[in-house]
């Protein structure tokens, strides 16, 4: 079968090939020839028609439809919008998850300890082919930790497997094991402990001890207190504590003899590694694995048989300015928290008793 195109050229319909392919042009005849001339095939200006709509035309592409969605999260190098790069580009788990680790740098959080996990896991396998299987692989880890550290290692894991998600791979937030809320730890440090532990510990030890006692830094935050951290003229130390947030404190006055004793010589090593270094030579690393081990030694000659951990003296500390001020907020802002429901896990509010007069005094009130 054969349609007359324009301009005198005649198509061969291929039989067999799909509804809409022409094969190429069998002949070529010229309008003026005297062979047909006057003749008109019945139907030309329709096979015409339909030619010209098959061709297509060379001009401005036809309008796009725009989604309103919003784009999915897109591994580096992919544009936004755009679904994460095959396989043979590279878009492996290792390649998703290296934004978070470099944007951690050296601090330890929860994210990072469960992004290395995974990179461990399966690090060279395509987001899209991710199973329950690493997933189990990544939390064998954590099996080993505190109830604390799992239950903040199953929320990371489940942020991190939602951003895979977002960049291709399945949903497997839950193949997360669920890791209860831990009750708060209600343990404190008595005022007899504290000055046991003070009195027996080296300059640095007592340094660091104080600084989580008074000030109820966190054990690594207090490691990290340097030089440039303190303002002389206010007497504040100002800080960047767990999950980025700064904080401002005042400095107790035996902490700020300590700090002016040692002045500005060296502003970016802390204080605790400086006051280490001067009485030992040969200082070994001195990480906040150290500092804990040294406390447990401490702990034990002294006599001391209860497992109270450094961590118990920021709980000691924000127990007693809860006594002190009776405000959650004072509380809030001298931990350092953004949440109140992290306040109240510090507080040992379990052990309050309720008073017969409150409850007089609420009847009473009702009745009224």
């Amino acid at each position: 079968m054969t349609l007359c195109g324009g301009y005198g050229t005649s198509w061969t319909w291929l039989p067999g090939a799909k509804t809409g392919v022409l094969g190429c042009p069998t002949q070529r005849t010229s309008l003026n020839s005297t062979e047909g001339a006057g003749k008109v095939e019945p139907h030309v200006p329709e096979k015409r028609r339909i030619l010209r709509g098959l061709a297509r035309p060379e001009g401005p592409t036809p309008p796009q439809i725009v989604s309103h969605r919003s784009p999915r999260a897109c591994p580096p190098g992919s544009a936004a919008g755009q679904h994460p790069p095959s396989e043979g580009q590279g878009a492996t788990v290792a390649t998703l998850l290296a934004p978070k680790l470099a944007r951690q740098g050296e601090q330890q959080t929860h994210e990072t300890a469960v992004a290395k996990a995974l990179v461990a896991a399966a690090g060279s396998v395509h987001a899209s082919r991710l199973s329950p299987v690493h997933v189990a692989q990544a939390e064998r880890e954590a099996s080993s930790l505190s109830p604390w550290t799992r239950f903040g290692r199953a929320s990371a894991l489940r942020r991190l497997l939602r951003y895979l998600h977002e960049c291709g791979s399945p949903d497997l937030t839950r193949s997360v094991t669920r890791v209860p809320l831990p009750a708060p730890r209600e343990v404190t440090v008595t005022i007899a402990e504290r000055d046991l532990l003070l009195n027996a510990a080296p300059l640095y030890l007592r340094c660091w001890i104080l600084l989580c006692a008074d000030l109820a830094l966190r054990s690594g935050t207090a490691a990290r207190v340097a030089p440039e951290h303190f303002d002389p003229e206010k007497e504040t130390i100002t800080i960047v504590t767990k999950a980025s947030r700064s904080v401002t404190l005042p400095v107790s006055e035996e902490l700020l003899e300590i700090f002016k004793a040692i002045g500005n010589r060296d502003p970016l090593t802390p204080y605790v590694r400086q006051l280490h270094r001067s009485g030992r030579a040969g200082l070994c690393k001195l990480d906040t694995n150290y500092l804990r081990n040294c406390w447990w030694r401490l702990r034990v000659s002294v006599g001391i048989k209860r497992g109270i951990r450094p961590h118990d003296l920021r709980r000691t500390a924000a127990v007693k300015a809860l006594e002190l001020t009776h405000d959650l907020r004072v509380v809030q802002a001298l931990l350092g928290h953004t949440q109140l429901r992290s306040t109240l896990h510090y507080l040992d509010h379990r052990n309050q008793t309720i008073s017969p007069e409150l409850i007089e005094l609420l009847s009473s009130r009702r009745k009224a």
